[in-house]
């Protein structure tokens, strides 16, 4: 899955992409602006993965880490860099 791409794309205000796309830039932002000590924010990036989770398991899709794969990507981004 690509969500950092997918963070850049446009999506219609109130949807679920939206809302998707909105919390890969806040993940973005906070691994930016706290580093090594995001695990400071953790909690609440987690909360707010708990719902989106909670959207897709309505949807029937399957559970989706999203915050390991955004970290994931943006290791990956840092590396190509």
């Amino acid at each position: 899955m690509n969500l950092l791409q997918f963070a850049n794309e446009s999506h219609t205000e109130g949807s679920f992409n939206c809302m998707l796309a909105k919390f890969v830039r806040k993940v973005r932002h906070y691994r930016e602006v706290y580093r090594e000590d995001i695990e400071s924010v953790m909690p609440e990036l987690l909360q707010m993965e708990a719902v989106i989770q909670k959207i897709d398991e309505s949807l029937g899709e399957r559970r989706c880490f999203y915050i390991k794969e955004i970290l994931a990507e943006l290791d990956e981004e840092a590396g190509k860099n």
